[in-house]
Formats: structure tokens, sequence, C-alpha cells
């Protein structure tokens, strides 16, 4: 009786899981490209309907999961909820969160230089561009002056480990994985004030490149280290200026 009394509590389990779940797949061969056959497909891409919401997730034939992420809508997709990107031994190389389509709260990317994940806070990135498009620190920047701001700002950290500017954000930036893989790259254009104590004021994306991207190069200038000040007729000068950070 007890055996007996188990099998329908297994099948109603096993119901319970299917239900609201509806999973398409695609199969791909090994250059991603549509594979018939499913037997000599590589890649793996499930669709899965959930009750309000979507899930993607590719898969590799032999080595399992690649990627699996959250969707609110997938036509077009917008992602909302977790997601994560697991090389081809199941290392997870980068794991985050979306907002209604747009990078949210803290990701982690593993950066195979050091070995270790790099925290990537998009929450904070979010917070200081809203609090910047309300209210300005600087009215009236300069844009040029006598002595131009130079980086790094000497006697700190940061000038026994940069040159230049350029050589902070090619070390500092992270380009995601997602963009990388949707073959989005391109330049976005920043602006920014470096105010009169040598820190980064008032940033602003100039023209919005990709979502993937504009956040990740607001994140990389809002964490900059100090800056040498400007200076006009022996006077300390706040001073507008324009970067470009490259995704390539």
């Amino acid at each position: 009786m007890k055996v007996l009394a188990v099998v329908p509590l297994l099948c109603l389990f096993i119901a319970l899981q299917g239900f609201g779940q509806d999973t398409t797949r695609f199969y791909f061969d090994e250059n991603w490209q549509p594979e018939k056959k499913t037997k000599r497909a590589v890649f793996i891409k499930e669709e899965i309907g959930l009750t309000d919401s979507f899930k993607i997730r590719f898969l590799h034939s032999e080595n399992g999961l690649l990627y699996e992420g959250n969707y609110s809508s997938l036509h077009p997709e917008i992602e909302h909820g977790e997601f994560k990107h697991l090389n081809d031994w199941g290392r997870v190389i980068e794991k985050g969160h979306f907002t209604h389509g747009r990078p949210d709260g803290i990701w982690l990317a593993f950066d195979p230089k050091t070995n270790t994940y790099d925290t990537l806070d998009y929450a904070r990135v979010r917070k200081v561009l809203k609090k910047w498009a309300i209210e300005k620190a600087y009215v009236k920047p300069n844009v040029i002056v006598e002595n131009p701001p130079s980086f790094p700002a000497p006697k700190t950290s940061a000038a026994k480990k940069y040159d230049s500017f350029s050589e902070y954000v090619d070390d500092e930036k992270h380009y995601s994985t997602m963009a990388r893989k949707k073959g989005i790259r391109g330049t976005v254009p920043v602006s920014f004030i470096v105010g009169i104590d040598g820190k980064i004021y008032d940033i602003e994306l100039q023209n919005s490149h990709s979502k993937y991207l504009d956040l990740e190069a607001a994140r990389v200038i809002i964490n900059s280290p100090p800056w040498e000040l400007a200076r006009q007729k022996g006077e300390d000068q706040p001073v507008q200026l324009i970067l470009f950070v490259d995704f390539y």
C-alpha cells in the first residue's frame, strides 16, 4: 500500500513541474547555423515560456549549459531578471541582473588576467546618472584653460599604475559577453567635468550606443581616480571633457 501511494504523488509532482512551461528548442551546428537533424546539433537554444515571463537557455550538446537568462518579452527581447554566462568548462564568467532591458545591481565578471571576479556596480551608476541629470554640480564649467587637467594626479596610487587616462580605461572597462556574442561594438562618447578637487562630476552619455555598453562606459568614468587640477590665471578651475570609450 505504501508503494502504491507514492505513484500518484510522483505523477502529480512531475505534472506540477511542467505546469505553466512551454519549451521550444532550436538546433545549430558548430558554426551556429540552423541544424535540422537534432542528433548532429552542437548547440541548442531553449525558449521556455513561464507563467508571466520567459527564459532562454543555450546549451552545448556535450558540455552543458552556456547561457541562461530571463526575459519579460521575446519579441522584442527585453531582459528582465537574472543572467549568467558560462565557459565550455562550466565556469561562470559573467553573472548579473537586468531591469527592463538595462544592466542593474552588482554584476560579477571573471578576469582571466587575475583569475578573480570583478564587481561591476550598475545600480550605483544608474543612481549617479539620474542624480546628475536632475542637478548639475557645475553650471558653467570651462572648456579651454591655460593648464588643462591631466591624469593621473601625482603622488596617488593611480600614478604608480597608469601613465594615461586611456590606459586606465582599457584596464578598467569590461566588454560584456552578451554584447560580444550579439556582435555589438562601437564607441561611446561620454562628457564629464573634472572638478576643482580633481574628482569626476556631471557625467553624461552624449549618444546612446547600446544598453550593453552605455552603463559600462559611464561606470569606468565614475570610478576614475583623481586628476591633476586645471588652472586658469593661477586659480583652480572645473573643466568639461569628452572621452570616447571603445568596445571592439
